[in-house]
């Protein structure tokens, strides 16, 4: 999967989530489905604390695998 997606131009969606609570329930699905999952910690260098978490990568996988785990999720 990763080679396909290397070969593919590495593509990355965005997206906006609504809180940190909604961000841990895609984690664990993610998870739980067997998707590559890591939560990002800003370092803190800007407005934002230290630590917090901002981003959630996901796969790459399977565009239908990834909308069941984000498909309620807006563009941002």
């Amino acid at each position: 999967m990763v080679n396909r997606w290397l070969r593919g131009g590495q593509a990355k969606i965005t997206l906006k989530c609504p809180d940190k609570e909604v961000m841990d329930e895609l984690y664990a699905k993610a998870i739980a489905m067997g998707v590559n999952a890591n939560v990002i910690h800003d370092a803190g260098r800007t407005q934002i604390a230290a630590g917090s978490a901002t981003v959630l990568g996901l796969g790459p996988a399977p565009k239908a695998v990834l909308d069941q785990i984000t498909g309620e999720l807006k563009l941002y």
